[in-house]
């Protein structure tokens, strides 16, 4: 299963390399997944001092 993951991943790098769109596309989803990490750490931490 890891290697059709890192398979799969690899071709949606290859093709971002081509791809300005769809390099920009995973530059703004890894952003989002970022912010909602960041958001989520801040609730908890906003729940455990209060």
């Amino acid at each position: 299963m890891n290697t059709e993951i890192y398979k799969l991943w690899s071709y949606i790098l290859k093709s971002a390399e081509r791809h300005a769109s769809l390099k920009i596309g995973l530059m703004l989803l890894a952003d989002v997944m970022i912010y909602q990490l960041g958001k989520s750490a801040g609730e908890a931490f906003y729940y455990i001092l209060h």
